[in-house]
């Protein structure tokens, strides 16, 4: 079936003329005359009976017209379609933020600077986990995304990352927990209470290893870990500097630059190799919302 010969078909069923129809599709009139016949061949049946001064469509050519006409129309809406589509990719940025990052410190003033920095976007904003993160840089449904990871995660190394500033670890724990008569702990105090974390891709992070504790306690998501950490069980690790946690749920946050210290990458997370033409522009822009 070659498709240009029904739009032909088509055009001359509207025109009833050969020569107007071949005008209107750029083609001479004995190459369009052709080009019917042989749909005629094709399907095995008359479109048009012709005379020295006029066209007109046979019986079945009236059946074929309604048929192609409305298959045709079809095709060229579900075309346009697909290309707003793809035009709308273009044109929408998709960033995420790793779910216990400050909401007022870290959140707002990125996506504002990311809105006025590309107006005629449409930018899609998402809080979520590790997890999901990782799987949605991988299928291509997140452009970019903001995390804190440890610096002896490795996981992350097959992403491009360009690095904001390090900051260090600490350790919180709720107003409940027996610590909070302390003004510091030591690393034996550990070792008595479950250590709380988020699930992540890698669950065998070197630095969350070595701190001692009663059990590694897993939760899926970061609502999850601050209720499970109300109970007074248990100890996570976190950062003030850029969390909410410590504002908000009334957690104590202790130092660990004397006892155990460790470091957060707080960094911009891309996948290898995408070459969106907004991802130069858009890199800088979160980055240079935390380095002014």
């Amino acid at each position: 079936m070659d498709y240009q010969r029904i739009k032909y078909f088509i055009k001359a069923a509207e025109t009833l003329s050969f020569s107007k129809a071949a005008r209107e599709m750029f083609i001479t009139p004995q190459a369009f005359g052709r080009q019917i016949a042989l749909l005629e061949k094709e399907m095995g049946f008359v479109l048009f009976e012709r005379s020295t001064r006029s066209i007109h469509l046979t019986e079945n050519g009236k059946i074929a017209y309604e048929h192609f006409s409305k298959i045709v129309s079809t095709l060229e809406y579900e075309y346009e379609k697909m290309c707003e589509m793809g035009k709308k990719e273009k044109n929408t940025i998709n960033v995420a933020f790793f779910s216990p990052l400050s909401r007022q410190k870290i959140v707002s003033p990125a996506v504002l600077n990311i809105m006025n920095t590309f107006s005629g976007y449409e930018i899609n904003v998402n809080i979520l986990e590790l997890d999901v993160i990782s799987k949605r840089l991988d299928n291509g449904s997140l452009d970019i995304a903001l995390l804190a990871l440890n610096i002896e995660d490795g996981f992350w190394d097959k992403y491009d990352m360009k690095v904001i500033k390090r900051i260090p670890i600490e350790i919180g724990v709720s107003l409940y927990h027996k610590w909070v008569v302390k003004d510091k702990i030591e690393l034996d105090d550990l070792k008595d209470y479950d250590l709380l974390q988020l699930s992540t891709p890698d669950l065998s992070n070197p630095y969350f290893n070595s701190l001692p504790c009663r059990k590694h306690l897993y939760v899926p998501n970061y609502e999850s870990m601050l209720m499970v950490l109300h109970q007074g069980q248990s100890y996570t690790i976190l950062n003030s500097e850029i969390g909410d946690a410590a504002d908000k749920e009334q957690i104590k946050v202790f130092s660990l630059k004397d006892v155990l210290p460790g470091e957060f990458l707080f960094a911009v997370v891309y996948k290898k190799n995408n070459d969106k033409p907004f991802m130069k522009k858009l890199i800088k822009t979160l980055t240079g919302t935390f380095n002014t």
